[in-house]
């Protein structure tokens, strides 16, 4: 669980930043519920297959 987290944290926080990032690249107005719903959703994704394929591998 504890790796799950350490990964979970870095990956919400990339995506987010790259999120926020393309926003102002695209000189849009930042939509932050959309961006932590989807920084949320797939960094917790990533994080469990990174801490399974690591259990398996």
């Amino acid at each position: 669980m504890k790796r799950f987290l350490q990964y979970f944290i870095l990956e919400f926080v990339i995506i987010s930043a790259v999120g926020l990032l393309g926003y102002w690249i695209l000189r849009m107005p930042i939509n932050l519920p959309q961006i932590t719903l989807t920084a949320t959703v797939s960094g917790a994704i990533i994080a469990f297959a990174m801490v399974t394929l690591r259990n398996n591998g």
